[in-house]
């Protein structure tokens, strides 16, 4: 028993599931498959096969869901700044698989469950910036007023 997905491959024999991006081996089966329909079995055990017919198909992946993190060490201050950039970026996106997804909270070797590191190397997850209401901001109300004044008066 496998949960059945299907799924496109494209024509550079990729595909995606569950936020991670799985890449065919190039093998003579699978460059004849590209822009053609491919099944994801996602066994209860924690392994995935990906199938055309009754083949299975080798591939490695790519999580998206993996961070890249600064470390101590950089000294570049324009490259610290892009990473800055970056670890917001990173810190906004959610970091959850997909909800509809086969639970794993009994296996412990199953794919999604390998670790980045980041914890191993200092990494503190923060939370989302609160939103500002800018609508009620009395900061934005008073521009918006001094520059709905300096219009001229439509007739």
């Amino acid at each position: 028993m496998c949960r059945k997905e299907v799924r496109t491959l494209s024509q550079a024999l990729t595909l995606r599931y569950d936020k991670v991006l799985f890449i065919l081996d190039p093998t003579d089966l699978s460059r004849s498959l590209a822009g053609k329909k491919v099944v994801v079995c996602d066994y209860p055990d924690g392994r995935l096969e990906i199938m055309h017919e009754s083949f299975a198909l080798p591939y490695r992946t790519f999580d998206t869901l993996r961070s890249v993190h600064r470390a101590e060490v950089v000294d570049n201050k324009r490259l610290d700044d892009m990473l800055s950039v970056v670890a917001e970026l990173q810190a906004g996106r959610e970091q959850q698989r997909s909800k509809g997804g086969p639970r794993r909270t009994g296996q412990t070797d199953h794919m999604f469950g390998i670790r980045d590191g980041s914890t191993g190397n200092g990494y503190q997850k923060r939370g989302r910036k609160p939103r500002t209401d800018y609508m009620n901001d009395p900061a934005v109300i008073a521009r918006r007023e001094k520059a709905l004044l300096r219009q001229p008066a439509a007739e």
